[in-house]
C-alpha cells in the first residue's frame, strides 16, 4: 500500500502540469496518513519560436517551475504541511493582444504558498482542508486584483473494505467558471484489487491501473479542461518509458488590464513522450518531448470570450525536463 500510495503523490505533486492545475485528489483522499517526506522538484520547458497567426510576428517560450512541500507534523493519524511554488513562463514575442493593442507580456509570473491538513477521526473517517495565496500575474502581487485565493475542505467515509465515499467542496477566485462560488464535489474510491484504483465523482475523476508488474496507466479529469493520461512502462530496474496526452490552461490576472473580472487564459493540448531514471533512492530525472496543438491566449471573462484579444499560436514541438527529490 506504501509504495502504491508514494506513487500517487509523485505522480500528482511532480507531473509537468500548470500552475493553476487541479486540485490533488489522490493525496486528499487517500486512506494513508503519517509517510510524507520533504519533496522538491523542478521542471523546465522549452518551445521553439513557432509564428503568431495573423501577425506579423512569432513567439518562443520558456516555462520554469519550482515546487517545495514540507511536512510539519505527521503521525499515523494525522499530517501538516506548507508546501510553496513559483512558476515564471519567459516569452520572447513582438505580439500584441489584437484588440487593445497592448504587447504582450514578456514575463508571467506565478508565485504560490499554502498549507494542508487531514485527519483520522475516532469513526475512521478522514478530514481534512488545504488554504493557498498566490499570484499569477506580470506584476504578482501589484494588489488584490492580482491575488489568487483557494480554499478546500475534504472528508473521506470508508465503505466496504477499501472502498469510500469522497466529498468536497472548493472555493477559488480565478477558476474557468463560477469564481467566488464554493463548489460541492462527490465520489466515490473503489479498489477492487491491487492493480486497479479510481476514484470517480462529480466533478472530478482518477484512474490508475496497473495490468502488468512494469505497466502503469494513470489517468485523471477536472473541469473544465484538465484531461490528463499516461502510459508508464519500466524498461530496467531504474529506467521508465513514458507517453500521454495532455489538455491544459493557465490563468494569469494581468496588472493593467482595464477589466479586472478579465483574465489571460492560455491553452493547449499536447503529445508527449520520455523516459524516467532513477538516479538514486529518492532522486528522479524526466526527460520528454512532444508536439504542442490548439495552441491560443485571450483575455476575458471566461471561456465563452475566446475570441477577445485572442492569439493563435502555430502547433509545433516542445522539450522538457523535470527533476524529484525528497528526503
Amino acid at each position: 500500500m506504501l509504495k502504491w500510495l508514494l506513487f500517487i503523490v509523485f505522480t500528482i505533486f511532480f507531473h509537468a502540469v500548470p500552475c493553476n492545475a487541479a486540485p490533488p485528489i489522490p493525496w486528499w483522499f487517500s486512506p494513508t496518513l503519517g509517510f510524507l517526506d520533504l519533496h522538491a522538484a523542478y521542471d523546465m520547458e522549452h518551445y521553439p519560436r513557432a509564428d503568431v497567426e495573423r501577425q506579423e510576428g512569432d513567439l518562443k517560450l520558456f516555462r520554469h517551475r519550482g515546487f517545495l512541500n514540507v511536512p510539519l507534523s505527521q503521525s499515523p493519524d494525522h499530517e501538516w504541511s506548507i508546501s510553496a511554488s513559483a512558476g515564471l513562463e519567459d516569452t520572447s514575442t513582438t505580439a500584441v493582444l489584437p484588440d487593445t493593442l497592448e504587447p504582450f507580456p514578456g514575463s508571467l509570473w506565478n508565485l504560490r504558498a499554502g498549507s494542508t491538513y487531514r485527519h483520522r477521526l475516532d469513526n475512521a473517517w478522514i478530514a481534512g482542508g488545504a488554504v493557498s495565496v498566490g499570484s499569477p500575474s506580470d506584476k504578482p502581487f501589484h494588489g488584490f486584483d492580482e491575488t489568487e485565493l483557494q480554499a478546500s475542505l475534504f472528508l473521506r467515509t470508508p465503505h466496504k473494505q477499501d472502498n469510500a465515499w469522497l466529498f468536497l467542496i472548493h472555493f477559488s477566485n480565478n477558476r474557468e467558471f463560477l469564481n467566488y462560488v464554493p463548489l460541492p464535489g462527490i465520489g466515490y474510491s473503489f479498489r477492487p484489487s491491487r492493480d486497479f484504483h479510481a476514484m470517480v465523482g462529480v466533478p472530478f475523476a482518477w484512474i490508475q491501473y496497473a495490468p502488468f508488474e512494469n505497466v502503469v496507466l494513470n489517468a485523471s479529469y477536472f473541469p473544465l479542461r484538465h484531461v490528463n493520461t499516461r502510459l508508464n512502462v519500466r524498461i530496467l530496474p531504474k529506467t521508465w518509458i513514458f507517453g500521454g496526452f495532455q489538455w491544459t490552461g493557465n490563468r494569469y490576472l494581468r496588472a493593467d488590464r482595464k477589466d479586472t473580472d478579465h483574465r489571460l487564459f492560455y491553452y493547449e493540448k499536447r503529445a508527449e513522450g520520455g523516459f524516467r531514471l532513477d538516479l538514486a533512492e529518492r532522486v528522479q530525472l524526466f526527460l520528454s518531448g512532444g508536439y504542442a496543438f490548439d495552441r491560443f491566449y485571450f483575455e476575458g471573462k471566461d471561456y465563452g470570450d475566446r475570441g477577445r484579444n485572442r492569439l493563435d499560436i502555430n502547433n509545433g514541438p516542445f522539450a522538457a525536463l523535470r527533476v524529484n527529490v525528497a528526503f
